[in-house]
């Protein structure tokens, strides 16, 4: 680990040294980005079972509304703990890129794992049990058309920090697929102590009421598929001239293509060298769309949000979706806070 792992403010918005290879070049250099593992959960958030992709057990459903959580990466692995403290902690929003490159990389290979698994199917024939894997995949590693819902942090708390790290996460992503939406079907209704310095029941208390859905401000039609800003316009691709990264003196500037184009030679992301959101301004543009039952009704949410653990919060957020009638409700995490199980 870096010896900069203590960086002032200076640091931060004039990045001079990578804070890995603690070489000249931008705050985490290619290679470095490149370096991270993606290491998928593949365990019951609840009960930590051993599932496909993250998916709820049989025996945990009964008494949970989450359908699954996809997680990338342990919050334990070095470089995803320091990006995410200072992302929350030092509230530098410079970090969104980084992480959401990695939570892009982290699907491509649950999107290879579900491909994986019907290859073998075809070669080996179908058996009772795989129909009720595949019936489980996570609708966002297929074409469905994805509402994607950050986990709302109380306005006291967003003020304090200057944003919602969730929220900047879940724009990021609805940029590279044209089926993924922002919404804002959620709020926090309750100051809730931080999940981190609690023990598990008690984070089960702490998190009882903290949510509530919104009521619908627009006369807008509730079911559209509305994006936010240049999002919408560009089918959830970057605007910018050129269409592959770009490498001045070791430095990167990110590909408008999304997810495929504009990969390294060895299929990961290369970051910008300034870590900047491609398209984000001052102003938070996530609109989205405004909650009624009408608008949640039948449609597949994705939680987005930074880490999990218990998966009280999830869950909480998953009960009000369910009960207004969302179809299935998935987490999406950058990591999880729980081992694997083998």
């Amino acid at each position: 680990m870096s010896k900069r792992a203590n960086l002032n403010f200076l640091d931060i918005i004039f990045p001079v040294f990578c804070i890995g290879c603690e070489q000249e070049g931008p705050i985490l250099c290619s290679r470095c980005f490149n370096s991270i593992p993606v290491i998928l959960a593949n365990h019951c958030t609840f009960c930590e079972k051993k599932t496909l992709f993250g998916n709820v057990c049989g025996s945990c459903e009964r008494g949970h509304f989450l359908d699954g959580a996809l997680a990338c990466s342990p919050y334990s692995q070095n470089f995803i703990l320091l990006l995410i403290h200072l992302w929350k902690y030092d509230s530098n929003a410079n970090m969104t890129e980084f992480l959401g490159r990695f939570v892009l990389n982290g699907i491509e290979q649950m999107k290879r794992r579900a491909r994986q698994k019907s290859a073998n199917l075809l070669d080996r024939g179908i058996t009772k049990k795989d129909i009720f894997d595949f019936a489980d995949v996570p609708p966002i590693l297929s074409e469905e058309n994805i509402a994607l819902q950050c986990i709302p942090l109380h306005p006291k708390k967003e003020k304090e920090r200057g944003f919602n790290q969730a929220r900047l996460l879940a724009n990021y992503l609805a940029r590279f697929n044209c089926n993924w939406h922002v919404v804002d079907f959620l709020e926090r209704t309750k100051k809730t102590t931080a999940q981190a310095t609690l023990d598990p029941n008690d984070r089960a208390v702490n998190m009882k009421d903290a949510f509530a859905l919104k009521r619908k401000k627009t006369g807008s039609d509730p079911a559209a598929g509305i994006k936010s800003d240049k999002a919408a316009s560009e089918s959830g691709r970057f605007a910018s001239e050129s269409g592959r990264f770009a490498s001045e003196s070791g430095r990167f500037t990110p590909s408008p293509s999304g997810l495929v184009a504009g990969a390294s030679e060895s299929g990961r992301f290369a970051p910008s060298p300034s870590g900047l959101v491609a398209g984000s301004s001052e102003s938070d543009p996530a609109a989205g769309i405004k909650s009624d039952k009408a608008a949640i009704k039948g449609k597949h949410i994705v939680l987005v949000d930074d880490v999990i653990t218990t998966g009280n919060t999830a869950d909480n957020c998953a009960k009000l979706l369910k009960q207004a009638g969302a179809k299935s409700v998935w987490a999406l995490t950058i990591a999880y806070g729980h081992p694997i199980k083998k």
